[in-house]
């Protein structure tokens, strides 16, 4: 997938291609990680959307995801 030690470095267009995709993957997971959060504080603990939405978060924000 990446280059050889012993090959020359992609061009930026391949460089700002493989970061983008990278940080929409990371995208998608915080926002699906988020998302399971915020539907278990709302159905489970019976809380509002925006309480849920604020206590998902902070957790998240505080593991670290």
């Amino acid at each position: 997938m990446f280059e050889k030690k012993h090959e020359k470095l992609a061009p930026v267009s391949v460089f700002i291609r493989r970061m983008a995709k990278s940080v929409a993957m990371a995208g998608l997971l915080e926002l699906a990680a988020l998302s399971i959060g915020v539907s278990g504080y709302h159905w489970i603990v019976g809380f509002g959307w925006v309480d849920s939405l604020l206590e998902a978060s902070m957790i998240l924000a505080g593991m670290g995801l």
